[in-house]
């Protein structure tokens, strides 16, 4: 009779600590649970409002530029990066193409009524934060620079969306652009001239003036998010 008074005693005993010990366990399974979903919540937060970071090559290309093009102003080029990015976004939010002939290439503005066609997202207060230059290159005589801007806007759920577009602007007068000219040579010895920027042939020192006024024309935006 002792020994089983004993043993329930002893069962009790056991019953209570591992009861206490799951207790314990489950309240702080559940704290760490709510602490994960808040962590989970003030990241989506402040994802919302950090704008998105952008790959600044200016300082290094810059100088590569104004050899080719030394009239190229690079704070009014920024400004244009950024009007052109938000036209993008009111674009999509009309449904309809916003930017003129002068703006972009042929290709381009197809590709902007295809973009337009296909896009289902709702788009609200479209804002840019801010442009910069990451890329310049050449094939042949043509010369392109892209730049990364920082955007946001608000989804159809009113969730502010942070965005990245790389914009592509190819340098060309408008007969350029409608006959693909990919050859220029030097009116005076024929060289062939490096860049549709020069100014003075590189071999006789010929004063170079474009047949058409130049301009930097969009020739591609592409979406990150």
């Amino acid at each position: 009779m002792r020994w089983s008074l004993l043993l329930w005693a002893g069962g009790i005993c056991a019953l209570s600590i591992l009861s206490y010990w799951a207790i314990k366990v489950v309240r702080r399974s559940r704290k760490w649970l709510h602490e994960l979903v808040g962590a989970i919540q003030t990241a989506e937060q402040e994802a919302e409002v950090r704008p998105k970071s952008l790959a600044s090559m200016e300082r290094l290309l810059l100088p590569d530029v104004r050899r080719d093009f030394p009239e190229y102003d690079a704070r009014l080029m920024a400004r244009r990066v950024e009007q052109d990015a938000l036209c993008y976004y009111r674009s999509l939010q009309k449904k309809q193409v916003l930017f003129g002939e002068t703006q972009g290439v042929y290709s381009f503005l197809q590709r902007m009524e295809e973009a337009v066609l296909r896009n289902g997202e709702e788009i609200a207060l479209p804002h840019v934060h801010k442009a910069v230059l990451c890329n310049y290159s050449g094939e042949g005589m043509q010369r392109f620079v892209t730049y990364q801007a920082a955007c946001q806007y608000q989804n159809r759920a009113g969730k502010t969306m942070q965005v990245r577009l790389e914009l592509t602007y190819i340098a060309a007068g408008k007969a350029d652009i409608e006959q693909n000219i990919s050859v220029y040579q030097c009116p005076n010895c024929g060289a062939p001239i490096s860049s549709i920027g020069r100014k003075v042939c590189e071999y006789c020192g010929t004063v170079l003036y474009p047949a058409a006024p130049l301009s930097w024309m969009l020739f591609r935006i592409d979406a990150q998010k």
